[in-house]
Parts: structure tokens; C-alpha cells; sequence
């Protein structure tokens, strides 16, 4: 799930999932430390990777979902 939301090709499965993560709930998101790994992934998801599947849309949404992971979960 994670690994996808940064490498698939495929620009909508990498912006649905950018989007998903940041509206998963509290009981999720801390259940095994997962908001840590997502956070991870939403900052990486945040770059430009300079490759035909990388669109600014797709940052956008992850940066939105970094915003409402940090709200949920707090720093």
C-alpha cells in the first residue's frame, strides 16, 4: 500500500492512496506506529521525482493528507 502510493505508474492509484492516508482514522493511524510509516512515505510523496508519472496534483494530495495526519495524530 505504501510502496504503491510512490511508485506505481499509474498517476491515479498514487493520488488515491495520497488521499486516503490522510482520512484514515486515529485507532488506525496509531495502531503499530502506522502514521509513522505514512509519514514517511507523505513526505517523499511531497518531492517532485521527475518521471512521466509524477504530476503536482499528486503532491498536492499528499501534502493535504501530511496536514491531516499531523491533526489527528499530533506531533
Amino acid at each position: 500500500m505504501v510502496k504503491a502510493s510512490m511508485y506505481d505508474d499509474n498517476i491515479s492509484v498514487t493520488r488515491g492512496f495520497n488521499m486516503a492516508f490522510g482520512v484514515l482514522s486515529t485507532h488506525v493511524l496509531v495502531r503499530d506506529g502506522l502514521y509513522l510509516t505514512l509519514i514517511r512515505s507523505l513526505l517523499q510523496n511531497c518531492v517532485p521525482k521527475n518521471k512521466e508519472s509524477d504530476d503536482a496534483e499528486t503532491r498536492k494530495q499528499a501534502v493535504k493528507s501530511l496536514a491531516q495526519i499531523v491533526n489527528t495524530v499530533g506531533l
